[in-house]
């Protein structure tokens, strides 16, 4: 398994996904002491905030836990689409092991605190010479991953669930670190997850980059956002209605 970065690719700010440590303490010690701070670290932004002594009879370790609890409850953690080779964690390399072969791709949320629907599309990048087989869902959905989909999970889903499992033909081939990337739905402008409160919230891309037999150790491809609005969606097929040969052709008589 291949320690995950951020940074490449298409990436616009956005608030920090994920909180490591919310520390409130007294630091210092005699006149220059009593300083209180929150601290927040995240692999996108650390906040500090200080309290002069003078303040120290005002305020104190309760109100710094209490400021330090708002920064985090306000901070939105960041969710994420990604593609993974194994369906019960996350591993952004898919080795082909002895070459040509059936393969897995499996579309989990991660980083998830909350979601009901997802939207999105699995491209296959260059030099990826695999080929779809079929793909399975246990929820509704519209549409398929190569082409589009929308998949409603028809709860409000934690934790990081399985989403979608989609199937390739392995030739053995594929080019070094080739990926196969997670990218925005064509009707919308970026991976889009619907959050259990309606709203609709763009979300990080997590592809997964392919390891060839005899090829050197690939890196884990940056988790990235496509910059762009979210839209509400659903996952519901578009309607097609039965007619006939006469009817068509009387939309054409003057």
């Amino acid at each position: 398994m291949v320690a995950r970065t951020r940074g490449a690719g298409p990436e616009v700010p956005v608030p920090p996904r994920s909180f490591s440590l919310c520390l409130p303490a007294l630091v210092g010690v005699g006149g220059h002491g009593g300083t209180y701070f929150a601290v927040i670290l995240s692999d996108r932004a650390e906040v500090t905030m200080s309290i002069a002594p003078r303040d120290k009879s005002r305020f104190g370790p309760a109100f710094a836990l209490a400021i330090c609890a708002v920064i985090v409850s306000t901070a939105q953690a960041q969710v994420e689409v990604e593609a993974s080779s194994i369906s019960y964690s996350s591993d952004c390399i898919l080795g082909h092991g002895a070459g040509a072969g059936i393969r897995n791709v499996y579309v989990r949320l991660t980083f998830n605190d909350g979601a009901t629907a997802a939207r999105f599309r699995m491209a296959l990048g260059p030099g990826v010479t695999m080929t779809y087989v079929s793909e399975s869902t246990p929820y509704a959905s519209a549409g398929s991953a190569l082409a589009g989909i929308s998949i409603c999970f028809g709860s409000c889903l934690e934790q990081e669930p399985l989403i979608d499992t989609v199937t390739f033909m392995s030739y053995g081939d594929d080019a070094a670190c080739s990926e196969v990337r997670i990218v925005p739905h064509p009707d919308a402008q970026t991976v889009e997850v619907r959050r259990c409160n309606g709203s609709t919230v763009a979300a990080y891309a997590q592809n997964l980059a392919i390891r060839p037999p005899g090829a050197f150790p690939c890196q884990c491809p940056s988790a990235h956002l496509f910059p762009g609005a979210p839209f509400p969606f659903d996952c519901m097929p578009v309607s097609v209605e039965n007619t006939t040969w006469g009817s068509v052709k009387a939309l054409y008589r003057n």
